[in-house]
């Protein structure tokens, strides 16, 4: 990954990068493939800096997969431990709202007084994706506050 620019502009720090690899291997069939399709811009919020908030617009590319019997016909590169499919946050600032989130306990502060500015529900969603707590998409938000009330007492 290259950095291209970083502004810092009233509490937010904005990162300008890029991916630098020209190959890039199919979540679908493991295949490398150096054809690209296009690309965008992704935006990723990330642990804070020196105070500010930091942001990472990140430019990647879809690649198109050279295997016919693959289900998938493009797809898009993903730079280890800094992006997930979907996500729309760094892997260093999911694992330290789930430790926050643990750490609270579900406790909920008045709107707009949180520490980090972050909202109840990113904490409980934190929590609630941690698969060692017992947590999965099947588990209705009721269950899970009874688990965190018994995980408060």
């Amino acid at each position: 990954m290259t950095v291209d620019d970083v502004v810092v502009d009233s509490g937010l720090m904005t990162f300008s990068a890029r991916t630098a690899t020209r190959q890039a291997v199919c979540p679908g069939c493991g295949a490398v493939s150096g054809r690209v399709h296009g690309g965008y811009r992704r935006r990723l919020a990330d642990v804070a800096v020196s105070g500010h908030r930091a942001v990472i617009n990140l430019l990647v590319r879809r690649f198109i997969c050279s295997v016919q019997e693959c289900d998938r016909r493009t797809f898009v590169e993903q730079v280890d431990g800094l992006t997930e499919r979907f996500a729309r946050r760094t892997a260093s600032l999911h694992r330290t709202l789930e430790k926050i989130a643990l750490a609270l306990a579900g406790r909920v502060f008045p709107r707009g007084r949180h520490p980090l500015g972050s909202s109840h529900e990113t904490h409980l969603t934190a929590c609630h994706h941690i698969p060692h707590l017992g947590g999965s998409s099947t588990q209705g938000w009721a269950d899970f506050g009874t688990w965190l009330s018994r995980l408060r007492a």
